[in-house]
């Protein structure tokens, strides 16, 4: 390219003139310097006409330089405005070939494509849809917002050294790695997405009803995973890396141009950072995303070092006024932050794909601890542990435990339990799971059971134990005679069942008088004591042991 614009007419007229000035120059100083040095008497005779001469050398060679920067602004111009007329002409020929395929499109779910619809709405290399294909896509989908769902996230994805291997005879294995990528992007995320690659090394991605964000920054994640790290291809080793942009419509934009474009500049702060290749256009969001990848490396090495430890709270008997049992709750040793709740890191832990690890070591300490509660408390107590039952594994773990092996020596200290959350998720999984559980002799705990709502179906048809209510549902109770009816007849429902019934988060002695005149079994919270460290339990059993609860 650059050898036919030397041979250009254009640039030997320019060059020619350009020499014919400096020759010009040369020679005029070559003159001054003679008359200056060696021709004083001359100089000083005709030192008027050779500052004229200057003079005019000087304006010359402005007046040169003004023409040949008007001229380059003339041809920018004109450069410009031919390619905005080509641009429109584009645009122009874009929607005729759209109309021209339109025909052909409408045929296309039903047959094999032809020629001329892979060539409008699918890019060459990967296959994937383009451009006009994502515009055409994105213009149906949001007639659905916000009647099916609240907005669409448009996720632009840049693979930032790819062009690096182009530039040295790599043109052949980058289209190899393209088309990789985008088979894995198209069979690695959800349903409802929307793979397409718009330029020469970028792909934009529509989610749509998608749930909630944290669940698209899992999506974001498994991009990273498909595009992030080495690749080899016919002996050589290449290190990619991705760049993400991500905006939502309708709040970044009104069409998929706008939104695009926010997306686009998102990822252009997103390369200039070093901290982190992901950037959102709200910096709540990148504030929420910081957030998750500082805690999940920290969480992970955690992992690596045991750093958690257990507290257990009490479970009072409301009739008997002593200690039943305890729950266990799990607690992160942070360098930093100190002592954290499960509650805070438990959702970034399930997304990272560490419950398991988590749960085995929870596991190991509990039934470390067993002993000692079993030498210090009566053999109706009992300890409650909170697991996931949608795991179909976390049988498998418990039971692969050295102690609880031995089921019929714990089977009645150890109980298990479970969120209606999970059981509302998956009844069937939720089922198979609880229905091993209690082969094993081990009772079950549904925490939640009465919060929003109260799951009568569980009760009918789960196999379980114990139900807990939480204060929520005790002061509407209180406030909403109605709804206290209601509950009352529901823990008799219960009751009838042979179900306990067991109050949460009684943190006053109002929580605790309700607690009662509802006819629930146990309670815990607050008022009876936060959660303990082993050692500060157990002293605290051995205290209330023969006597009733201060309250």
């Amino acid at each position: 390219m650059f050898s036919k614009f030397y041979l250009s007419k254009c640039f030997n007229k320019g060059f020619k003139a350009a020499l014919a000035f400096f020759i010009l120059n040369i020679a005029y100083l070559a003159g001054v310097i003679y008359l200056v040095f060696f021709r004083e008497p001359l100089f000083e005779k005709y030192k008027l006409i050779v500052a004229i001469f200057t003079t005019a050398v000087v304006i010359a060679d402005s007046l040169y330089l003004f023409y040949v920067l008007y001229k380059l602004l003339q041809e920018k111009y004109k450069l410009k405005m031919f390619l905005h007329k080509t641009a429109a002409e584009s645009d122009v020929l874009k929607r005729k070939l759209f109309e021209i395929t339109k025909k052909e499109y409408k045929k296309f779910p039903n047959g094999k494509k032809t020629k001329i619809v892979e060539i409008a709405y699918f890019d060459m290399i990967t296959g994937l849809p383009n451009k006009l294909q994502l515009e055409i896509f994105f213009d149906k989908l949001r007639k659905d917002v916000p009647s099916h769902f609240n907005e669409i996230a448009v996720v632009v994805v840049d693979i930032e050294n790819l062009s690096e291997f182009e530039m040295v005879n790599f043109y052949s294995l980058s289209n190899v790695i393209l088309k990789d990528i985008g088979y894995k992007l198209k069979n690695g995320l959800p349903e409802k997405s929307f793979v397409a690659k718009i330029e020469e090394n970028k792909f934009a991605i529509l989610f749509y009803d998608y749930g909630c964000r944290d669940l698209l920054l899992q999506y974001i994640k498994v991009i990273e995973e498909i595009i992030d790290g080495r690749w080899y291809l016919v002996g050589e080793e290449l290190e990619l890396k991705s760049i993400v942009g991500v905006a939502f419509y309708p709040n970044d934009g009104n069409s998929i141009h706008e939104v695009l474009k926010s997306a686009t500049k998102a990822l252009e702060q997103a390369r200039i950072r070093d901290d982190k290749k992901v950037h959102f256009t709200s910096e709540e969001e990148n504030s929420k995303f910081s957030f998750c990848i500082s805690v999940s490396k920290e969480l992970k090495k955690a992992v690596l070092k045991k750093n958690f430890l257990l507290v257990y709270q009490p479970l009072v008997d409301l009739k008997k006024h002593k200690v039943a049992g305890a729950e266990v709750f799990l607690r992160w040793i942070n360098p930093q932050k100190g002592i954290i709740s499960a509650k805070e890191f438990i959702s970034i832990a399930q997304k990272e794909g560490m419950i398991p690890e988590i749960e085995e070591w929870v596991l190991d300490t509990v039934a470390q601890d067993m002993e000692d509660f079993e030498k210090t408390c009566t053999e109706d107590f009992f300890i409650s542990l909170n697991v996931s039952f949608l795991d179909s594994y976390v049988v498998e773990r418990i039971f692969s435990n050295k102690v609880f092996t031995y089921c019929d020596k714990y089977n009645d200290m150890m109980v298990f339990e479970i969120s209606q959350q999970d059981i509302d998720a998956n009844l069937s999984e939720c089922l198979k799971v609880a229905e091993e559980v209690k082969q094993k002799g081990f009772r079950i705990i549904v925490d939640d059971w009465c919060s929003d709502n109260i799951a009568i179906d569980t009760i009918r048809y789960f196999p379980v134990d114990a139900v807990k209510v939480d204060n929520k549902c005790i002061e509407s109770a209180v406030f909403d005679k109605s709804i206290g009816t209601i509950v009352k007849g529901v823990v008799d429902i219960a009751h009838a069942l042979k179900i306990k019934v067991i109050a949460e988060g009684v943190e006053t002695p109002f929580h605790y008088k309700i607690a009662k005149d509802l006819g629930c079994d146990l309670a815990q919270g607050f008022l009876f004591s936060k959660p303990l460290f082993r050692s500060e339990f157990l002293e605290f059993y051995r205290r209330h042991e023969n006597q009733l609860m201060v309250l």
